[in-house]
């Protein structure tokens, strides 16, 4: 029989986990930017891109996009067609999975037409953001010239693109530096203006969407939004001034970098957004892009492509006995804030069945443990042989005092938003559930 014991071993490693480096992508490869589409990947390299057809382990290089270009600035695929964009040179498209590029530029005019900066897709059409020109679009079903996109836009105000998204039909960018958001719905030709910030020098350098809640990196922290990005709830991240910031969403956990010169701060949000935590500071390191692959989180960098791997809550019922169940705890989310909308109630209750395994005996050892999301052992909830039958536990987020807590993790008798797993042993056998935590 082969026995489950490995489930939850990702979550105790990522504790000393580190950062790998890509070793088929040169290290000299600046990786400015990262496309995913399932296991599908594409990151942009200097004057080539590579591509991944197996969520991230391996990696091809194509052709020479154009030997003057010193960087893919931005990344799309629409079925057999492969769109990039660089600085300075524009547009290429590829017919042939990236052995050979064409350039793709006719439309394309005004002051910094050429410096791409993002792409999205609606329907038919493809959409380019550029760093002075505004927005671009393309037929695809006539794909002979970009068309300016622009009303709506304000030259000298918004027509620097930092970001562009399609959430749902409707388009939003991230255009100027005044604090603005704007939103182009489906059927229309004109964007509208959103103010979600009164400072006077903001970017939204990155926009990503999750149970329909938007997510927007900023150079001043993370914005979110539960209603269409009409109201913002706002967090800082109190680090200075930024140069670029990414974000990639993976199990309803939100991964944010702010990058300064040299060095690079990575930030988790689980809790839509209400809160964020300081996940890794990296001196040292500049960091330009961001993507999740499987359960891989990828850092495109100055000096080529890294990754490291998340927690994982999947479970091979195959090698389980049917009759052992760790279950969902309830309520969850579950908070400790007082939020009217999960009762305030800094209680979880767990659940599990214990299955008769033994034949010598009827009593097994039993572990109930509490990690959070870097895989940090914060709470003990059950140590001791158990008989088999079925159990609840309470775990009381005010009031229980785990034998050795993390620094960061427990505040004032509190622990922080955010995401925790929590991890059933019962002798050979284990189980993994997560469970979240408001504030």
């Amino acid at each position: 029989m082969r026995f489950l014991t490995s489930i939850f071993l990702l979550i105790p490693i990522l504790v000393s986990a580190q950062w790998d480096v890509i070793n088929n992508i040169p290290k000299s490869s600046m990786i400015l930017s990262l496309y995913t589409e399932n296991n599908f990947a594409i990151a942009g390299g200097d004057s080539v891109i590579y591509i991944s057809e197996d969520g991230g382990l391996n990696w091809v290089q194509s052709g020479i996009i154009n030997n003057e270009s010193d960087a893919v600035s931005a990344i799309i695929r629409h079925n057999d067609k492969i769109f990039v964009g660089t600085y300075n040179h524009g547009i290429y498209e590829s017919l042939n999975g990236g052995k050979t590029f064409e350039q793709k530029n006719n439309g394309l005019s005004g002051l910094g037409s050429l410096s791409i900066s993002c792409f999205a897709i609606r329907g038919d059409s493809i959409y380019t953001g550029t760093l002075g020109a505004g927005i671009f679009l393309l037929d695809l079903n006539h794909p002979d010239q970009w068309i300016p996109f622009n009303d709506g836009l304000y030259f000298y105000v918004s027509y620097s693109i930092y970001s562009l998204k399609n959430f749902n039909g409707t388009l939003y960018a991230g255009a100027g530096t005044s604090g603005f958001l704007y939103i182009n719905e489906p059927g229309t030709s004109t964007w509208r203006e959103q103010l979600i910030d009164t400072t006077n020098y903001m970017i939204i350098f990155d926009m990503g969407m999750h149970n329909n809640t938007i997510f927007l990196a900023a150079s001043n922290g993370l914005f979110s939004s539960r209603d269409g990005g009409n109201t913002f709830h706002f967090i800082a991240h109190n680090k200075g001034s930024i140069g670029d910031s990414k974000l990639a969403v993976y199990d309803s956990t939100v991964y944010i970098f702010f990058r300064k010169v040299q060095r690079t701060f990575w930030f988790t949000s689980s809790d839509y957004g209400t809160t964020m935590n300081l996940f890794e500071d990296q001196p040292g390191v500049d960091v330009l892009s961001s993507a999740i692959i499987g359960n891989k989180l990828f850092a495109g960098r100055v000096d080529g492509l890294w990754f490291r791997t998340l927690p994982t809550t999947s479970v091979d019922d195959e090698t389980m006995p049917p009759d052992f169940q760790l279950y969902q705890n309830y309520p969850n989310p579950f908070s400790a804030g007082g939020r009217s909308a999960y009762d305030g109630n800094p209680s979880t209750t767990i659940e599990y069945m214990l299955p008769n395994v033994e034949t010598t005996r009827r009593v097994v050892f039993t572990t109930l443990k509490v990690y959070d999301i870097l895989g940090r052992e914060i709470a003990t909830l059950v140590d001791e042989y158990q008989q088999p039958g079925k159990y609840s536990v309470k775990f009381n987020v005010e009031t229980h005092q785990g034998a050795s807590l993390p620094s960061g993790v427990f505040t004032k008798g509190r622990y922080a938003s955010g995401i925790y797993f929590y991890q059933l042993r019962y002798g050979q056998y284990s189980m993994i559930k997560k469970m979240i935590l408001l504030k």
